[in-house]
């Protein structure tokens, strides 16, 4: 069994079976939408913040260029992914170009 929150729902928690849960998940991905925009996650444009998506995350650091994604998902499955800056911009503040 499974415990899982709902917003808009009486109880602060709820119980569903094992099975239930997965089903829920299934569905819950289905219907994932960013934060920013209501955009959908694709392939084109995946998840690279809390429930945040490529396109309004590049949006919100115009300085960053996507480079591409960086290593292998962890075993959760999230993805790290790299991001380019100015040039000048590495090296006022001496980082490397991988954000």
């Amino acid at each position: 069994m499974k415990l899982i929150h709902l917003d808009g729902v009486p109880a602060p928690s709820i119980t569903v079976s094992d099975e239930g849960y997965e089903e829920i998940v299934v569905l819950v991905m289905q219907y994932r939408r960013c934060r920013k925009r209501d955009c959908t996650f694709s392939e084109n444009n995946p998840v690279v913040g809390v429930n945040l998506c490529l396109g309004c995350f590049i949006e919100e650091h115009t300085h960053l260029t996507y480079a591409s994604a960086f290593g292998e998902p962890d075993e959760e499955g999230r993805q790290t992914y790299k991001y380019n800056g100015p040039k000048n911009l590495d090296r006022e503040r001496g980082r490397n170009k991988i954000y």
